[in-house]
């Protein structure tokens, strides 16, 4: 149970019981949305990379007004530099989608072997709690690191959408979890 009674005011009791099927909405609409993702995960996967070209545009214009704005300051380049950075870094990305799914894709494979790597090495190296779940997680980020990496550059068309509907299919399962929970506050 993600709470015990004890632990809770009377207020927060009765938000929690009353938002029950507010969570019941969120987490069943989050299962939907994250197992079309898994479905759809080429699509996805590219919904996501324009998502995030788009945001690196907004960035870029936020940053090159806010350099104007502090022109007189000693960091008026650097903030000039990363406008244009965040500008041209969103326009490469929404005009080479599948370029971009392929390298973020290696890139993700790359992060996934080095810091499952890392995480292995630090908990055999170190006396650490639960040192078997963290030389679990390694393991698992690294294997899965390799998998991305071998089935690369075909992966980068799927593995993004993939992640994006894993993700909310957890977050959907938490959220009907949050929603049993809720229900049997007494």
């Amino acid at each position: 149970m993600f709470f015990s009674n004890h632990e809770l005011d009377a207020l927060t009791k009765k938000q929690l019981h009353e938002s029950a099927s507010a969570f019941l909405f969120l987490g069943i609409s989050s299962l939907v949305l994250g197992s079309l993702a898994l479905y759809f995960a080429f699509f996805s996967t590219l919904i996501t990379i324009y998502s995030l070209g788009v945001i690196l545009i907004i960035m870029g214009i936020l940053e090159e007004v806010h350099a104007l704005h502090v022109r007189a300051w000693k960091n008026f380049f650097l903030h000039l530099c990363l406008g244009i950075l965040y500008l041209v870094g969103g326009a490469l990305i929404i005009g080479h989608p599948l370029v971009s799914e392929i390298n973020l894709t290696l890139l993700l494979a790359f992060f996934f072997i080095v810091s499952g790597l890392v995480r292995i090495v630090f908990s055999l190296s170190h006396h650490i709690v639960h040192k078997g779940w963290q030389v679990l997680n390694g393991l698992i980020s690294f294997i899965l690191g390799l998998l991305i990496w071998q089935q690369w550059p075909e992966s980068g068309l799927w593995v993004i959408g993939v992640f994006v509907g894993i993700n909310a299919l957890m977050a959907g399962w938490t959220l009907l979890m949050l929603y049993y929970a809720a229900k049997h506050i007494k």
